[in-house]
């Protein structure tokens, strides 16, 4: 199955690591994804491994359904 190209866009500034910030960049990968043609990438938002406990807490945005890059 050929994909479409597909570009990465300017980040635009932005916290994406707090909580609020990563699920704001999460549906930005949603949205890309679906006007390029797949609608069902799967995207979480998870807090970082390390820091659970600790005051710095960050999280991280994940695409586990991309395979090399791209939807399986």
């Amino acid at each position: 199955m050929k994909h479409p190209p597909f570009r990465g866009g300017p980040a635009l500034g932005g916290d994406f690591l707090t909580k609020e910030g990563a699920n704001r960049l999460a549906e930005r990968i949603r949205a890309a994804w679906a006007k390029a043609g797949h609608p069902d990438v799967y995207v979480t938002v998870d807090p970082s491994g390390a820091a659970v406990l600790e005051k710095n807490q960050f999280y991280v945005v994940r695409m586990p359904g991309l395979l090399n890059g791209l939807p399986r």
